[in-house]
């Protein structure tokens, strides 16, 4: 199994006197969709900070492509190349006058050529469906097209991994399928995927692997299915089961669906099963 990001032990108390992370182990693997779940204060937005090196851990270690983190500025301006956050707040990483210099402003920053930022940034608009705003101010923008220029930012730079810090929040249901695809499409180019949520019928039906945290502290990591089913970690956690799962759990206590080693992900699968049961029973 090949990591790209690694935390090895970490801690990180800020001077205030708050311990954000306390001993924090943990792999993000290559090419997935990785979710991370907590509360507010389960130091996730401050392990972000850590991946690409706005922090440094006060002990342990973080590891970018199993290579120890340098805090130079000449390694760590390579390493946000290479691992991009997309806030959960748009409006404090936008600053430039229209959307077209805006997303410019960080391969122009990497020292690449005039022709190959208008590139790079004719790319990005087209994959987050935001050309026609290219001349737009983006203090007019709406929320969720500020939230697609903050993407296309990150995404202008060509990193290999990216993080999301609550990529759905205050968007309305139609924007978030949106959001939801586009970070499918960024995934199948072969990018690393990390967020954080609150919602967890996002996390359960979209993870590739799920890791939970509570006051600094990993408390349990795996797939979808499995930590979604340990109804002791869940509530410890301060987590509610996802609907998918809460159905499926009473369609089979109800007899409704058969006892199966398979368990629904997304809608889709779940209301193929249920097709499935009525098919055979209107047979019968």
């Amino acid at each position: 199994m090949t990591f790209i990001l690694e935390a090895k032990d970490v801690h990180f108390q800020y001077e205030d006197g708050t311990m954000a992370l306390q001993g924090v182990s943990l792999g993000i693997e290559e090419g997935k969709k990785v979710v991370i779940l907590g509360s507010n204060g389960a130091g996730k937005s401050t392990l972000f900070l850590h991946f690409n090196g706005i922090h440094k851990p006060q002990s342990g270690e973080i590891k970018f492509a199993d290579e120890k983190i340098k805090y130079k500025n000449s390694y760590l301006k390579n390493l946000r190349k290479n691992v991009g956050i997309v806030f959960q707040d748009p409006d404090t990483q936008l600053f430039s006058a229209n959307v077209f210099q805006e997303i410019s402003f960080g391969p122009l920053n990497l020292g690449l050529s005039e022709e190959e930022t208008r590139r790079r940034v004719t790319r990005a608009m087209e994959e987050t469906g935001i050309t026609h705003l290219k001349d737009r101010p983006t203090h007019l923008l709406s929320y969720g097209e500020k939230k697609r220029v903050a993407i296309a930012d990150i995404l202008a730079m060509d990193p290999q991994v990216i993080i999301f810090d609550e990529p759905t929040a205050w968007l309305d249901p139609v924007s978030t399928v949106q959001i939801i695809h586009l970070l499918n499409k960024i995934n199948e180019q072969g990018k690393t995927l990390l967020l954080s949520t609150h919602d967890v019928d996002l996390a359960y039906s979209w993870a590739d692997y799920i890791i939970v945290m509570k006051k600094g502290r990993v408390i349990s990591k795996g797939r979808p299915e499995e930590v979604f089913q340990d109804e002791i970690l869940l509530k410890d956690a301060g987590l509610v089961k996802p609907w998918i799962l809460e159905v499926y759990d009473k369609l089979l206590e109800q007899g409704m669906l058969r006892d199966s080693s398979f368990i629904p992900r997304t809608k889709e699968e779940l209301l193929q099963m249920i097709g499935e049961k009525e098919i055979k029973v209107s047979v019968l």
